[in-house]
């Protein structure tokens, strides 16, 4: 009986044991502040995410790109000298042809910083000849000139680098513009309506745009002598620029046929 007893004794010690084991080994319930702690981590990264930056927001970097490409109203570059392409009011055949040559000059001597309002003509009317002289000794002869022969003229004779960009819209040239680059335009002369030509007008022509407002674009126009500050309606000179389609045309195949200038592309010189 004893013996029995101590059976007894001993399984039940050895179950209590056995429970204390388990008992000790559980893994403990999570407690409701360890559930509050654990949904606690989306609203810190809620945190993080509204305290950015405004630098950092999309939504701001998108606002400061566009505030950015706004356009001002107005704008002029100051200070840029006018000479009509016949600077001692010659116009025979050589300065006829000669808008090229004289915005050329225009821009070199803004580029050279004269501020003088006029260039003087005598100076003037010697580059103009020289930039002549230079083309029949390199190209065998005076003609019309595409932009990209402008552009290849005035690094070889004065190593002054230009750009030529093609353009849309009246906003593309304001682009320019209001970065204070010269803009060197191709136009279809007569298509500019100017009252100061001489009738018809030019075939082909070239003007300088430095400024805008609201409706004008402010130009010179080498091609009278009143062709300083002289503005045109942007809508008439945005029709009006056309390269020339190839990039050397002689003058009597545009007298020829007037119409080939309209299958050149709108692009302009930029300096």
């Amino acid at each position: 009986m004893k013996i029995f007893s101590k059976q007894i004794l001993v399984f039940v010690s050895l179950g209590f044991i056995v429970f204390l084991i388990i008992l000790l080994n559980q893994q403990p319930l999570p407690s409701k502040e360890v559930g509050e702690s654990r949904e606690k981590k989306p609203e810190n990264n809620l945190e993080k995410i509204q305290t950015k930056s405004p630098a950092q927001s999309p939504v701001l970097e998108v606002a400061k790109k566009s505030a950015e490409k706004i356009l001002p109203d107005n704008f002029l570059i100051k200070n840029v000298p006018f000479i009509s392409q016949a600077p001692k009011k010659i116009w025979d055949d050589l300065h006829r042809e000669a808008c090229e040559e004289a915005t050329l000059i225009i821009a070199k001597n803004y580029l050279d910083n004269n501020r003088a309002s006029e260039i003087n003509a005598q100076a003037g009317d010697k580059e103009i000849k020289k930039m002549v002289a230079w083309q029949e000794e390199n190209w065998g002869g005076h003609f019309d000139l595409s932009l990209k022969k402008v552009k290849e003229m005035t690094e070889k004779i004065y190593g002054i680098k230009s750009e030529v960009a093609d353009i849309e819209n009246s906003d593309d040239i304001k682009k320019i513009v209001s970065a204070g680059k010269l803009v060197i335009a191709p136009t279809a002369g007569r298509e500019l309506k100017n009252p100061y030509f001489q009738n018809p007008g030019p075939i082909y022509h070239m003007v300088v745009i430095f400024g805008y407002d609201k409706n004008n674009f402010i130009t010179h126009d080498v091609g009278t002598r009143r062709g300083a500050n002289y503005q045109y309606d942007q809508k008439i000179l945005l029709n009006a620029i056309h390269n020339l389609p190839r990039e050397i045309v002689i003058k009597e195949e545009l007298l020829a046929n007037s119409k080939l200038i309209f299958s050149g592309k709108k692009s302009v010189l930029v300096f």
